[in-house]
């Protein structure tokens, strides 16, 4: 979506932040973990400095 409104560099960052976050093995029950949506959330927020 970001990518869609030009927002290329915001888009890459949160994509990095994703990537970091599952790399950590922070994982939804879909992919195999146990975090919470929220938890998810709030690693990535925390790799994107942004709360």
């Amino acid at each position: 979506m970001l990518e869609h409104l030009g927002e290329l560099q915001a888009a890459r960052q949160i994509m990095k932040a994703m990537d970091k976050t599952t790399a950590e093995g922070v994982l939804s029950a879909d992919l195999g973990g146990k975090a919470t949506t929220g938890e998810i959330a709030r690693r990535v927020a925390d790799s994107l400095d942004i709360v």
